[in-house]
């Protein structure tokens, strides 16, 4: 263990790290979730991979010996202040309830130790570069931040981190308006300083960024008469963190914090370090058991009080006074060019690119967002006794799953008494100020690439804004796309923004009907009567019908659905053709009578009965229209999943066959082996096919039996035949959810039968040489060996959802 010399001080010395935990939006505007994303495979997206790497181990952070042996394990949230955007707590209330519910306690738990001053701060709604807002923007962002907090954290926030820092006086004073005590800049963000209670006129002293000393808070007396607290993080450490490799060893890491502090200082020091809070894990893989080691070292060597910036402030007021530079951010040397043109400021990845597109982008945004804040400004008093307060308000029907319903919302705005169709026209009226947000989140600028993922994320908030906005403004979409062809790409193609909003937005676009036909083709062998969720709309199907004939599978229903974002609805008639393979054929009817339904029902069996498909085709055109969806138009989940399901039927005769050559040859590969001779590249193929299916069907046997005998033998054939399982993502994720669900069990009743199924699963997966993630299950066992309470986790019930999400037999 690390032992550090006690400091000598006269002054008390106290450390405060803080996190910036954010991700950029990843959801599809129009289905309100994020979809598969190949790249962060084996996990489904990568709000789930960085919350598997990062976010969820801070929450049980190990603190070990060199050769592995865990000693404790701590929730780092408890001991260092952090941030989280309110869109990615959002995610995770819903999909990792139990890390978020994790974080959410830590913070309380920190507040009960540090006098009612919890670790969390708030942050601005969408990470938008505020000094680039409207007045009513940053009113806006910090309010709904605000709101966020509060419903979230049960508290009202002291503190308010800024994206980028970036800053002005103007946001300052939104802050200050709001009740927001401080934020937290970075030294160069300084430009002078003096100590307060200084006579009219004393000097100010200037600041090049090294002058200003980080550890005392600063007061702003701003222009309105209000003040607010700047504190400032030490950049040379934190940029250590980041980019120096300090997080490798614990021991160092807490080595360097301690050399921020100086003995020639007379007065207590506040040590503060602000860094993206994914370094701790994501960036730098064990970076949280760094961070936790660090703390630990301190705290047992009583090097430092950790402390947070609220705790430190009720402490310790400030006593000198700042002014910052207007227009600045941490991580633009330019102030906030970085958003807005192209001043040298990128990745670095690739030096040779321009970033000239960065100017046309925001104005293009912008005719966009002054263009949607005239929409409301003229439609909403139409509709809304108060549409200010119906704006700012509107952030609790945003925050996830707790949030309100938009109908009961609006309800309680509306103009009375009201027509349905006014409360319609009201919720989309506030769509559209919403995503008039979403188009300026800052990561759109701040890589090298006008047609990377974080901008085209941006442009997909564009294009569901125009949808929304075309009743008002029918030229808009033309307007925006001629000046987004000014933002040129550096690749060949796409060639500019506009061309990648072509070509990766216009496809992307839902409605109603689109959604019935998702629906309609994923379901087109299931009578499926009933109610039925898709992201966020319901749907009910009515009257189903499937009928094979020949080849040609055919499905007729009637199908409501209804938008769980602006309330829109549509009754429609649904007729899906299927040919075979990935040939379908949907048509979507809103036009055809209830009574009209009998009829086509008739019209179509008998016709595909007695027919050819010509007729059948020619039918379905005469009364459906010529427009039909294919596959090509389902979103990306629903198509992947009805894609594995043809598979798999395209699959059994392969299967079959697959299965004899190596059951038949089984013997003489056996042979092959035991004298040396290579195996065929066929056997090894049919090894690879049958071994791991055996494997995958063994595992459901024993999650019922507890029986591991069919295991362990299906275990020495793949290791005899050479199969690498470890490369095949499906049966590695496979095995930690079944070890997830196997020590869950272990956690809900430790019985013997438990505890010996678990570790008889665990030896499955030794043997098969296959390195998981143990996090969760050294969690529960570490709990019960020590007799703490357990982590909070999802429950038995919880892995079996998301078993049932990922395909995986229950």
């Amino acid at each position: 263990m690390t032992q550090l010399p006690a400091p000598v001080q006269k002054h008390p010395r106290f450390l405060c790290i803080h996190g910036h935990f954010y991700q950029p939006p990843r959801e599809n505007p129009w289905l309100e979730a994020v979809e598969y994303q190949d790249s962060a495979a084996p996990y489904h997206d990568w709000n789930e991979r960085i919350t598997l790497e990062c976010y969820g181990p801070n929450t049980a952070a190990r603190i070990s010996t060199h050769d592995g042996k865990i000693l404790d394990i701590r929730n780092n949230y408890r001991r260092i202040s952090f941030n989280f955007g309110p869109t990615l707590l959002q995610w995770m209330e819903i999909n990792r309830p139990e890390i978020y519910h994790e974080i959410i306690v830590a913070d309380r738990d920190s507040a009960a130790e540090r006098g009612g001053h919890g670790n969390s701060l708030a942050q601005a709604y969408n990470h938008t570069i505020l000094p680039l807002a409207t007045a009513r923007e940053k009113a806006i962002q910090v309010e709904w931040g605000m709101e966020d907090f509060r419903t979230r954290f049960h508290r009202d926030p002291e503190g308010m981190w800024l994206a980028e820092t970036a800053v002005d006086t103007d946001t300052l004073e939104v802050l200050a308006a709001n009740g927001i005590e401080f934020t937290v800049l970075a030294q160069r963000q300084a430009r002078r300083w003096r100590p307060v209670g200084g006579r009219e006129g004393s000097p100010w002293h200037s600041s090049d960024g090294s002058s200003i000393d980080p550890t005392r808070p600063y007061v702003y007396n701003l222009p309105s008469g209000r003040s607010i607290v700047l504190f400032f993080y030490d950049q040379p450490i934190s940029q250590s963190i980041a980019f120096e490799g300090l997080l490798h060893d614990g021991g160092h890491f807490a080595h360097r914090l301690m050399m921020g502090f100086s003995p020639g200082r007379d007065w207590p020091q506040l040590l503060s370090i602000a860094t993206d809070g994914e370094s701790y894990g994501h960036h730098h893989h064990n970076g949280e058991m760094a961070l936790a080691y660090a703390l630990h070292v301190i705290e047992q060597d009583k090097l430092a009080r950790l402390t947070n910036f609220g705790e430190y402030l009720s402490l310790h007021p400030p006593d000198h006074e700042v002014q910052p530079w207007e227009k600045s951010s941490w991580s633009c040397v330019h102030g906030v060019e970085r958003w807005r043109s192209d001043c040298g400021c990128s990745s670095g990845m690739h030096p040779d690119w321009h970033q000239r597109w960065r100017g046309p982008l925001r104005q293009a945004f912008r005719l966009l967002a002054d263009e949607a804040e005239a929409v409301y400004t003229e439609n909403a008093p139409q509709y809304l006794r108060d549409p200010e307060a119906a704006l700012r308000e509107y952030v609790r029907v945003l925050i996830g799953e707790r949030g309100e319903k938009p109908l009961s919302f609006i309800e309680k705005h509306v103009r009375k008494p009201a027509d349905p169709r006014d409360s319609l026209r009201a919720l989309r009226l506030l769509e559209i100020m919403r995503n008039a947000h979403l188009i300026f989140t800052s990561c759109a600028w701040f890589f090298d690439e006008v047609t990377g993922i974080e901008t085209v994320q941006n442009l997909k908030y564009a294009g569901r804004l125009l949808q929304l906005v075309r009743p008002y403004r029918k030229r808009l979409e033309s307007r925006f796309l001629e000046l987004l062809e000014r933002a040129e790409s550096n690749l060949d193609m796409p060639e500019n923004a506009a061309e990648a909003y072509r070509l990766y937005v216009r496809p992307q676009v839902v409605d109603l009907q689109r959604v019935l036909a998702h629906h309609s083709i994923v379901n087109f062998d299931r009578v499926s009567d009933g109610y039925h969720r898709l992201f966020c709309f319901q749907l009910v199907e009515r009257d189903s019908v499937v009928r094979q004939v020949g080849s040609t599978t055919i499905k007729l229903a009637r199908v409501d659905a209804m938008s769980e974002v602006d309330g829109e609805q549509v009754e429609a008639i649904c007729v899906v053709l299927h040919f075979g393979g990935h040939d379908f054929r949907c048509s979507v009817s809103v036009h055809l009578t209830s009574v009209s339904f009998e009829e086509i029902r008739e019209m179509l069996l008998s016709v595909s009965q007695h027919q050819s498909l010509t007729e059948l085709v020619r039918l379905v055109d005469d009364h459906f229209g010529r427009e039909y969806y294919s596959l090509d138009h389902l979103f990306s989940e629903g198509r992947r999943e009805l894609l594995q399901r043809i598979t798999v039927r395209s699959f059994e005769r392969f299967e079959e066959s697959i299965t004899s050559i190596f059951i038949e040859n089984r013997k003489f590969m056996d042979y092959l082996l035991d004298v040396g001779a290579p195996l065929p590249a066929g056997f090894l193929a049919a090894a690879d096919f049958v071994l791991k299916k055996e494997l995958l069907e063994n595992l459901g046997r024993f999650r019922i039996s507890g029986d591991d005998a069919l295991l362990m033998e299906t275990s020495r054939s793949i290791n005899r035949y050479q199969v690498r399982v470890a490369a095949d993502h499906s049966v590695v994720r496979r095995l930690e959810v079944e070890l997830e669900l196997a020590f869950q069990r272990v956690a809900d009743n430790p019985s013997d039968e438990n505890c010996n199924m678990a570790l008889a699963l665990l030896e499955v997966v030794r043997s098969l040489r296959i390195h998981l993630n143990y996090w969760e299950e050294q969690n529960i066992v570490f709990a019960l060996l020590h007799g703490r309470s357990l982590p909070s986790r999802l429950g038995h019930n919880g892995v079996q959802q998301r078993m049932v999400g990922e395909g995986i037999p229950g």
